[in-house]
């Protein structure tokens, strides 16, 4: 895996360049889901702005191969790195152990051992 994300909860484990986080939402109160696939599923949402079909995507993981780096895209207002609340799509680096709230999620972002930002 290039990196992980950690929470008492779960562990995922970066396995791609690019990855979506979101929750997903149930239309038309039949349960069945939305049909844009994530990379990782936070559970399904609950909110009145998202039962428009509106993307359910909160967040995007990318390595940036210019920085040598990896940098997350806040694509909604739902979205903390170290307590610091970031919106639009404009991307923030990523550092080993920097906190992440994603959708009230709280998980951290982790280099392997012996890793450093700058491979």
């Amino acid at each position: 895996a290039y990196a992980c994300l950690k929470s008492r909860g779960f562990s995922y484990y970066i396995q791609t360049l690019c990855v979506s986080i979101g929750c997903h939402q149930t239309l038309g109160g039949g349960g069945s889901p939305a049909t844009k696939p994530l990379d990782m599923d936070l559970g399904p949402f609950v909110g009145d702005e998202y039962k428009s079909g509106r993307e359910t995507e909160c967040a995007r993981l990318v390595y940036n191969f210019r920085t040598r780096s990896w940098e997350m895209f806040c694509i909604d207002d739902d979205c903390l790195i170290n307590g610091n609340r970031y919106t639009g799509e404009e991307a923030r680096p990523l550092s080993s152990g920097d906190r992440l709230t994603l959708r009230g999620v709280e998980c951290y972002f982790l280099l392997p051992v012996g890793a450093t930002q700058q491979c």
